[in-house]
């Protein structure tokens, strides 16, 4: 008898704690965390991070937050304001490993990118980012299982100031745990295909 309650108060315990998390998931409203995101991000890059348009939250048990028009600014000494400009940023994740706490990372989609890689006359670059002798501790991502890159456009502008131009129409990374890494890309290379 002792040990059915048990069983029942912890399935009851379970469900009410599967409601809250749906019902959070229903009524929260991403655009709050616009200041947090923008925050955290120009810490991490050391650089202004800035989000000019909309953030959404496609919610489902794999849900997927996304992020318009986003920018990383240059070094004062590089030509350009922006480092990179994005017009939309995707990340699903797992619902049930977050609200254990953890960050699985099932997909990232970036689309309409552009960046401008510059190397100054000095032997700098605008692509390291923060500071390098800050910290002792491995910064890194967390894994992501899938990226999709659509409509990429990157510059390369070396310290003799010569431009090349390379083009991303898709590339696909997978990553997935068991499973070989693959990438299959399409685009253009100084003009070849």
């Amino acid at each position: 008898m002792r040990f059915t309650k048990v069983i029942l108060t912890l399935f009851i315990g379970l469900l009410v704690f599967a409601v809250v998390a749906v019902l959070a998931l229903l009524f929260v409203d991403p655009t709050v965390f616009r200041g947090q995101l923008e925050a955290r991000a120009t810490a991490a890059f050391g650089r202004q991070f800035q989000i000019d348009g909309p953030i959404s939250l496609e919610r489902s048990l794999r849900p997927r937050i996304v992020i318009e028009d986003t920018s990383i600014g240059n070094p004062v000494w590089a030509s350009g304001e922006h480092f990179t400009k994005v017009q939309k940023i995707g990340v699903q994740v797992a619902l049930l490993p977050l609200l254990r706490g953890e960050l699985t990372v099932l997909d990232v989609q970036f689309t309409g990118v552009e960046v401008f890689i510059e190397e100054g006359p000095d032997g700098s670059n605008n692509y390291i980012f923060g500071d390098s002798g800050a910290s002792k501790e491995p910064r890194g991502l967390p894994s992501i299982e899938q990226l999709l890159i659509r409509d990429a456009i990157i510059y390369h502008q070396s310290a003799d100031a010569s431009i090349s131009r390379y083009e991303i129409t898709e590339a696909r990374l997978w990553n997935i745990p068991g499973e070989p890494e693959r990438i299959e890309a399409e685009g253009i290379a100084k003009g070849t295909p």
